[in-house]
């Protein structure tokens, strides 16, 4: 083994660690950080075994292993981005759900006051009265 397959095949084993750590606390939602646990498991594998690349590139007809990779890690940034996208827009549905509950619930909770700094209107100055 090489150096870079023990640091980063120990890098893999911490991140797994603590994604089992984080799942079976309930600080983890199960589904995500199982899959989270299947792709550091399955790094840990390819980093371990970097011959396997090549050899499923070949089975998939992509020819080299580092393109399996490239391609592999594109469409999982592109899955990430979209995943990202739609918690936002869910967060931002909630939010707006929210807002309008509390408003309707509480409709003058906000001060009607007018405000209480007086501005000089220029007409009044020049006449010496209040218009």
């Amino acid at each position: 083994m090489t150096l870079f397959q023990w640091l980063a095949g120990g890098l893999m084993v911490a991140f797994g660690l603590a994604e089992l750590f984080l799942q079976f606390t309930q600080l983890s939602r199960r589904t995500i950080s199982s899959i989270r646990f299947s792709v550091w498991l399955v790094a840990l594998l390819l980093i371990l075994n970097p011959g396997a690349t090549g050899v499923i590139a070949n089975f998939l007809s992509i020819g080299r292993g580092a393109d399996l990779i490239l391609y592999s890690s594109v469409i999982a940034f592109i899955v990430s981005f979209f995943y990202v996208i739609h918690a936002l827009e869910k967060q931002r549905e909630q939010l707006t759900m929210l807002v309008r509950r509390i408003a309707i619930s509480e409709p003058y909770a906000v001060s009607h006051r007018e405000p209480s700094i007086e501005i000089a209107s220029p007409i009044a100055s020049e006449h010496g009265s209040e218009v």
